[in-house]
C-alpha cells in the first residue's frame, strides 16, 4: 500500500533526485533490481504489512509518530507556562473583609446612663492591589464603611455611617527600578521559551536527519541484499554446470567441491546480508510508526526512490557557513543564554544599589448619621445630618468629606554590601563562559562545514571510481566466463572474478550511499533540512489554544500515546 501524504507538519521534498548513472545502467542491471527476499523473519501470529515507503513518506511518517518528537514537543508548552506563571506576580489581589460585632460592657463613664453601654457595628473593607510591570512600582486602591450603634451618652451620632476611599503607591527609585525580580523573571522565562523553541527545532532536524540516514541504509542493505542474492544464483547455476561437466568427464572432482564451496560462501553471505536488511527495516519501523514495532510485528518497508539517481551539489563553503551561522537551533539556544546571562547581570548590579522608594498617598472619608436619643445633655440636644450610608459617598464629591493626603521617602544603605557585589562578579563570570562557548560552538559549526563538503566532493568522486571498477569487474567476469566455456579457466577462476564483482558492485552501493549521507550530514550542518524537505514547524500558541479547548487529563499530555 502507499502512505497518505497528510501530516500534522507541512511536508513535501524539495531534494529531487537526478538521473545520472540510471541512463548508463544496461537493460540487464534494470532488471536484476527486481527481486525479492528469499526469507524473512515473520510471526504467524501477526500478518505481513507490506508497504511501499518514499523519502517524503518517511520524514512525514516520523515527524507525524516518532517518539522523540512527541517527547520533545512538551518542551515549548511546558515553557508558555512557566513564561505565564512568571507574568502572574503582576497578577492584581483583590481583598475584602466584613466584621459584625455586637459588644456590651459595664458603665464606667459618669456621663453614660445605665448599668451597661451597648454597641453593635458592621464594617466592611474592599481593596485592590498590584505590581506595575517592567517599573516596580506597587498600586493600591482601599475602600472602607461601618455603620455603628450605641447607646453611650457621649456619642453624637447613633447609628453612626462612615466610608472612606485611599489610594497609595510605592515606586522604587534605585533598587528595584526596572530590574527587579518579578521583571527579571519575565524576560528570563521569555527567552527560556524561545530556548525551549531552538530546542524542539533542533529536536526535528535531528528526526529528519535521522529518518533520511535510515532510509538510505536501508536501499543500501537492500541492494547489499541483491547482489548476494545474484551471486548466490550465479554460484548455484555454475555449481549445476560443473556437475553436469563431470557427469561427463570433461571436469574433475576438485573443481564440483570448489563450485560447492563457492555456493556455501555465498548463502553465508546471503544469510548475514538478509540479516541486516531486516534489523535496518526494524530500524526504520522504530522511527517512523512508534510503538508499532512489536515483538511480532511484520511490517515490510519497501523503499522505492531509485538509488541510482542522485542530484548534484555545488556548494560554496562561504555561503554554506553563513547559512549554519544564520539557522544552527545550537547556536540560536546559546545567543539565548547570552541574553539571559546579560539580563541576570543587570539584575544583580539593581541589587547593589540603595533602597530609596517613594511613597504618596491620598485619601478621602465622610460620616452621616442620626442624632443618639442617648445622648447626655451635657452635650447638647440630639442632632441628624439627614443623610444615611449612601449619602457618605455624596460627599466625596460635594467636599463635605475629610481629606488627607502624604508624600515621603525612604532610603536604606547596605554597609559593606559584599553579597551582592560578589554576585556580580559571579554573574560576569557567567557571561563571559557563556561568550566562550558561543565561539567555541561557532568554531566546531566551521569545521563541520568544511568537513562534510570535503566528505561531499570525495563521495561524489568515490561514485564515478567505483562505477569504473564495477564495469571492468564485470568485464573480466564476462571474459572469464567464456574461458571456462572454452575450458582455459576453472570454476573457481569465474568465482574469483564474481566475488570480484561483488565487491564493486558492494563499493558502488556504499559509495551512493556515502555520498547522501554526506549530502544530509551537510544539510543538517547548515541547519537547512527542514528548509529542504518543505518542513514546517506549528505555532506552539496555536498548540496551546487547542489544549485548553479540549477536555483533556493530565496524563494526556504525558503520554499521548496512551487510549
Amino acid at each position: 500500500m502507499r502512505l497518505g501524504t497528510h501530516c500534522a507538519l507541512v511536508i513535501s521534498l524539495s531534494l529531487g533526485l537526478s538521473a545520472s548513472f540510471a541512463a548508463a545502467e544496461e537493460p540487464e542491471a534494470a532488471e536484476e533490481k527486481e527481486y525479492s527476499t528469499a526469507r524473512t523473519m515473520t510471526d504467524p501470529r501477526s500478518p505481513v504489512e507490506h508497504v511501499e515507503l518514499t523519502l517524503r513518506d518517511a520524514v512525514e511518517l516520523a515527524l507525524r509518530n516518532n517518539l522523540d518528537v512527541m517527547i520533545e514537543r512538551h518542551g515549548p508548552l511546558l515553557a508558555q507556562e512557566d513564561l505565564a506563571l512568571a507574568w502572574s506576580a503582576y497578577d492584581p489581589t483583590l481583598s475584602g473583609s466584613y466584621t459584625f460585632s455586637n459588644i456590651r460592657q459595664q458603665n464606667t463613664f459618669a456621663l453614660n446612663e445605665g448599668a451597661t453601654n451597648k454597641t453593635t457595628s458592621r464594617n466592611g473593607a474592599l481593596g485592590l492591589s498590584g505590581l506595575v510591570p517592567w517599573l516596580g512600582a506597587t498600586l493600591s486602591v482601599n475602600y472602607a464603611g461601618s455603620r455603628v450603634k450605641t447607646d453611650q451618652g457621649s456619642v453624637t451620632f447613633s447609628p453612626e455611617y462612615e466610608s472612606g476611599l485611599s489610594f497609595s503607591a510605592n515606586v522604587p527609585l534605585l533598587r528595584g527600578l526596572v530590574w527587579n525580580e518579578p521583571w527579571t523573571n519575565v524576560r528570563i522565562a521569555g527567552l527560556s521559551a524561545s530556548i525551549a523553541d531552538e530546542e524542539f527545532r533542533g529536536a526535528v532536524i535531528n528526526t529528519v536527519h535521522g529518518t533520511v540516514a535510515a532510509y538510505w541504509n536501508l536501499v543500501a542493505d537492500r541492494e547489499k541484499l541483491r547482489v548476494a542474492i545474484k551471486s548466490l544464483e550465479t554460484s548455484r547455476a555454475l555449481l549445476e554446470q560443473t556437475r553436469t561437466q563431470y557427469e561427463v568427464g570433461v571436469k574433475s572432482k576438485v573443481e564440483v567441491v570448489q563450485a560447492e564451496a563457492g555456493v556455501a560462501a555465498r548463502e553465508f553471505d546471503h544469510i548475514n546480508a538478509e540479516a541486516v536488511y531486516r534489523n535496518s527495516q526494524d530500524g526504520l519501523v522504530d522511527i517512523l510508526h512508534g510503538r508499532r514495532l512489536t515483538a511480532i510485528s511484520n511490517i515490510d518497508l519497501e523503499p522505492v526512490d531509485d538509488p541510482f539517481d542522485f542530484q548534484e551539489y555545488e556548494v560554496d563553503p562561504v555561503i554554506a557557513t553563513e547559512y549554519a551561522m544564520k539557522n544552527r537551533p545550537e547556536l540560536a539556544q546559546v545567543r539565548l543564554v547570552l541574553e539571559q546571562q546579560e539580563v541576570d547581570l543587570r539584575f544583580r548590579k539593581n541589587l547593589r544599589l540603595p533602597e530609596l522608594d517613594f511613597n504618596a498617598a491620598y485619601g478621602t472619608s465622610a460620616i452621616e448619621g442620626k442624632g443618639n436619643p442617648d445622648l447626655n445633655p451635657l452635650f447638647g440636644t440630639p442632632e441628624s445630618t439627614g443623610g444615611g450610608f449612601n449619602d457618605t459617598h455624596d460627599d466625596w464629591f460635594e467636599k463635605r468629606s475629610g481629606r488627607d493626603y502624604s508624600v515621603g521617602a525612604s532610603i536604606s544603605i547596605p554597609i559593606g554590601n559584599y553579597g551582592p557585589r560578589h554576585n556580580v562578579t559571579k554573574a560576569r563570570i557567567q557571561l563571559r563562559e557563556a561568550k566562550t562557548r558561543l565561539a567555541q560552538i561557532e568554531q566546531l559549526i566551521v569545521f563541520e562545514v568544511r568537513t562534510f563538503i570535503r566528505l561531499l566532493q570525495a563521495a561524489r568522486e568515490g561514485i564515478d571510481a567505483a562505477e569504473r571498477q564495477r564495469v571492468a569487474a564485470e568485464e573480466q567476469l564476462r571474459a572469464e566466463r567464456i574461458r571456462l566455456e572454452h575450458g582455459e579457466s576453472t570454476p573457481f577462476d569465474v568465482l574469483e572474478k564474481e566475488s570480484e564483482l561483488v565487491d564493486a558492485e558492494v563499493k558502488k552501493i556504499a559509495a551512493l550511499q556515502t555520498y547522501r549521507t554526506a549530502a544530509s550530514d551537510l544539510d543538517r550542518a547548515q541547519a537547512t533540512i527542514l528548509r529542504n524537505h518543505n518542513v514546517v514547524i506549528g505555532s506552539v500558541a496555536k498548540e496551546l489554544s487547542e489544549l485548553e479547548r479540549e477536555s483533556f487529563a493530565p496524563r494526556d499530555l504525558v503520554d499521548p500515546l496512551l487510549p
